[in-house]
């Protein structure tokens, strides 16, 4: 039974991520810096890897 609920949560958490798409993925470095300067980020967030940039951004859209 714990298997079987294990699976349907899983799925359902798959569906989740599937149908919320993150807009910042498709954008370039320099968009995201842009993006992220724009949404409050210091000016030195160009020399901040990809993931680090996309998660500040939500961090400051979703207000955590």
């Amino acid at each position: 039974m714990k298997l079987y609920q294990r699976k349907k949560r899983i799925q359902a958490m798959s569906q989740i991520a599937q149908a919320q798409p993150n807009p910042y993925e498709a954008m370039s470095h320099d968009e995201l810096v842009q993006a992220g300067r724009a949404a409050g980020l210091p000016p030195f967030c160009g020399g901040w890897p990809r993931e680090t940039i996309i998660n500040k951004i939500m961090e400051t859209a979703h207000g955590n």
